[in-house]
Parts: structure tokens; C-alpha cells; sequence
């Protein structure tokens, strides 16, 4: 029998894509989690650029972008009094088993850094609400519990590891996270090959993912 191992996945959360023809997306009416890898779909990649965009979808008339160009234009080269930025929400998906531990609402991609700050630290660390999500250390035993209360005494779902195996889990996340990043390259060379360096460029700062 194969050990249980530690899996960390880097998700982005997906939101309401009906209507949306720009280029090929899932087309889910609710939001959902795609784990950034290199395995990802056009479909999937195509959602995650989009999730990561989306705040300028809308013009100020919250009309839709009506081509490729506008919609990059806008999100490739906001106005310098628009303090609004490329961001992906999300962070580790943490697998161990049957068991499943999903980001709560709130947590962004680049946040992710976070947990690995906790670590050195010993501390604990918030990964997101409803579900509220949280990772703690102690004794060099890593504990990640999602608690669906209001008052944190309602533990739905946890995952005990040791602190080397969580590490080797974010480090093998990483690794993923920057093949996504090199597959949405190629990606965007063939949906928007005007704007494919910069794209790319924007989808990695956004996702902290550190230039190759």
C-alpha cells in the first residue's frame, strides 16, 4: 500500500463566466477551484486569466468589454489614479487522504507567502473565511483545520502532517504554480499574441510567481 502523502495545490477561485466569449473559459455560473499546474486546459487556463482580470471586464458604464484589445488595454495598462491591480483569489488547496481543505473567501494568491512565514516563525497563520481556514505549529507538528462556525467551535475537516512534509508539499506547489505560469505562456501566444509577454508578465506578479 502506497503512504499517504501531503498534497498542496495552488487553487484559483473562478466566478460567474456565462456570457463571457473572449476566449475559451469553463463557462461556470457559480465559482468554483482550478489547481494551477501544467496539466491545465485552454478552458481552465482561459478562466484563470480571466479570474485574474476580471476587474476590468467592465468599463465605467459596467458595460462588458466587447474585444480582446479593450479588455487587455484596460488590464494591462490601468490609469495611474486607478489604484485597481491584476489579482487572482485563492491560495493552497491542502489534500491529504479523503480529506480536503480548500482556501476560504478573502485570501489572495499572493498571500501565500504567509504560511510559509508562520512556519519560520512557529506561529499560526488565517488562510481565508467561510469556511474559516487556519494553519498552526506546534512541536514540528503542522496543523490545518477548516472551521465552519462562527465562533471557531465548529471543526468540519483537518489535516495533521509534520512540518518537513507541509514544506515539501508548499515547495512542490511552487514548482507547479510556475509551470502554470510557463503553459499560460504559450497559452496567450496563441489567444492574444499581441499581448502575450505582458500578459504573462501580469499573470506572474499577480500570482507572486518569481521570474524564471
Amino acid at each position: 500500500m502506497t503512504p499517504q502523502r501531503l498534497r498542496v495545490d495552488i487553487v484559483i477561485e473562478t466566478a460567474d463566466e456565462i456570457g463571457f466569449s473572449l476566449w475559451p473559459v469553463l463557462g461556470g455560473n457559480k465559482f468554483t477551484h482550478v489547481a494551477l499546474s501544467r496539466e491545465c486546459s485552454d478552458r481552465e487556463i482561459g478562466s484563470a486569466v480571466h479570474a485574474v482580470l476580471h476587474w476590468f471586464y467592465l468599463d465605467e458604464n459596467l458595460k462588458p468589454a466587447q474585444t480582446i484589445t479593450d479588455y487587455l488595454e484596460r488590464a494591462l495598462d490601468p490609469s495611474p489614479q486607478d489604484p485597481t491591480r491584476p489579482l487572482g483569489w485563492g491560495g493552497p488547496r491542502f489534500t491529504y487522504g479523503a480529506t480536503t481543505i480548500v482556501p476560504g473567501c478573502c485570501l489572495s494568491i499572493d498571500e501565500r507567502h504567509e504560511l510559509r512565514d508562520s512556519l519560520t516563525a512557529n506561529s499560526g497563520v488565517w488562510l481565508g473565511h467561510d469556511p474559516s481556514i487556519g494553519v498552526t505549529l506546534e512541536h514540528g507538528v503542522a496543523t490545518v483545520v477548516q472551521d465552519d462556525g462562527d465562533e471557531g467551535d465548529d471543526i468540519t475537516a483537518q489535516i495533521q502532517t509534520s512540518e518537513r512534509e507541509l514544506k515539501a508539499a508548499l515547495d512542490a506547489a511552487d514548482v507547479r504554480l510556475s509551470e502554470f505560469i510557463e503553459r499560460a505562456g504559450g497559452w496567450a501566444a496563441r489567444y492574444a499574441p499581441n499581448y502575450a509577454k505582458s500578459l504573462t508578465e501580469a499573470l506572474a506578479s499577480a500570482l507572486a510567481v518569481p521570474a524564471a
